[in-house]
């Protein structure tokens, strides 16, 4: 086999990039969706069109939080499926809180098989014991083997409280995944670690081949939220280039689902957001691939 120069400098860079963080490249480069509590005011006011826009900006799919402007003006499953199919998106995965046992949970893992969305996460959890929060761990773990039998990836996603709460040294996130199922997947969301002064590689490190998506989100506070944009008070930014040269190596890793709370009547910030981080997505899996 002839070895050209291209092959050679390719070869030792991802040898290089791998080496460096001890663990083999990933196959293939993660897709870029929209958190869409990020757009909720301005998203089902048309739908169709705003899709399209998000497209056209990089997306390739959003992550759900309700189904519909309201309760009662849901869509069905197999509209939701039809509605970004064409517009040539997919759904990430969603959050629920609609409940994790018996028919409750039953309902919601049909819907999500229906409608073909890729994962399913709990929002937000708060126990006040360390055992509390082992127990919630367990707990969810069974919900991602009934999640599993409908091909959906499971998993929690931390807000600060997960990592300021601690019980002699060990934070209630690592109580929650102390005795968890390995199909108990994280849901990281890179502020809420951040923020608190959590340290966010370690994090992802700890618990690595647990990640099927990741909330893309810049510190607080800041006007919108955009990623890269410095928080207005001089606090830490998410560090993007370690995160992205990190998740390159994760093979199971699908998903940047980025959010931008701050302002939820415009697409512009995750846009905005869109281009700073597709680049950076992009350079990553280059070194790495």
């Amino acid at each position: 086999m002839t070895v050209t120069r291209r092959s050679f400098l390719s070869t030792t860079t991802a040898a290089a990039c791998t080496a460096s963080l001890g663990v083999p490249p990933r196959a293939k480069m993660p897709r870029l969706s929209v958190q869409m509590y990020s757009i909720r005011e301005v998203f089902w006011k048309e739908p169709e069109k705003n899709l399209e826009r998000l497209h056209a900006a990089g997306f390739d799919g959003i992550e759900f939080f309700q189904y519909g402007p309201s309760k009662d003006k849901w869509f069905t499953p197999k509209e939701l499926k039809k509605m970004l199919a064409n517009a040539g998106m997919a759904a990430s995965g969603t959050h629920t809180a609609f409940g994790w046992k018996g028919d409750d949970l039953k309902k919601t893992l049909e819907f999500c098989s229906e409608a073909g969305f890729e994962s399913l996460t709990c929002p937000w959890a708060m126990r006040k014991t360390a055992e509390e929060w082992t127990k919630l761990g367990e707990e969810m773990s069974l919900v991602a083997e009934d999640a599993r039998k409908y091909g959906l990836p499971f998993s929690m996603h931390n807000h600060e409280q997960e990592f300021k709460l601690t019980y002699d040294g060990v934070t209630a996130w690592d109580c929650i995944y102390k005795n968890a199922s390995p199909l108990l997947l994280q849901q990281i969301d890179t502020c809420q670690v951040v923020h608190p002064g959590a340290d966010l590689m370690a994090v992802l490190k700890k618990y690595r081949n647990r990640h099927h998506s990741i909330h893309a989100k810049e510190n607080i506070p800041s006007p919108y939220g955009i990623l890269g944009q410095p928080p207005t008070d001089g606090g830490k930014m998410v560090p993007w280039d370690e995160v992205l040269a990190y998740m390159a190596t994760e093979p199971d890793f699908k998903w940047y689902v980025i959010e931008c709370e701050r302002v939820a009547d415009t697409l512009m910030p995750c846009i905005e957001s869109a281009k700073y981080l597709l680049p950076k997505i992009k350079a990553a899996y280059a070194s790495c691939a």
